[in-house]
């Protein structure tokens, strides 16, 4: 009797110890949140533009409409109204959007030198705001 007594004590005692040893350990901190995937959004953004400027130079407004829509639905991501709370980059997205939208207009107009104003615009915000966010300002 005495060694099952002693027996169920100590396994009693080990599953206390244990639980309580895993309740005492260090608290891991809380993953952090999903980020969205900025970096390869902008890559995306550079490469469309790079394919909007081939398809103005080559003439071809089957891409060029396609791209600029493209571009349009990503420049119309959460992400870059919500990314930086700057009234700098609040602005610079405006504009982008607004030259975006001219950029598709053109496009399904095919009016090659409207698109080509319209990409002037876009790039010249880009290049604005991406200055401003090197710390280099105007």
């Amino acid at each position: 009797m005495f060694p099952t007594r002693l027996f169920a004590f100590v396994l009693v005692g080990l599953a206390v110890l244990f639980t309580g040893h895993g309740l005492a350990g260090p608290k891991f901190p809380a993953p952090d949140p999903p980020r969205f995937p900025e970096k390869e959004v902008m890559e995306e953004k550079r490469d469309r533009a790079h394919a909007i400027l081939d398809a103005l130079t080559a003439g071809d407004y089957d891409t060029l409409r396609r791209e600029a829509t493209a571009l349009d639905r990503i420049a119309d991501l959460r992400i870059f109204l919500t990314s930086y709370k700057t009234e700098e980059y609040r602005y610079q997205a405006k504009v982008f959007k607004h030259a975006v939208d001219d950029l598709v207009a053109a496009a399904k107009a095919k009016n090659m030198d409207a698109a080509a104003l319209a990409y002037a615009d876009m790039t010249r915000t880009c290049v604005k705001c991406h200055t401003h966010f090197r710390g280099v300002k105007d």
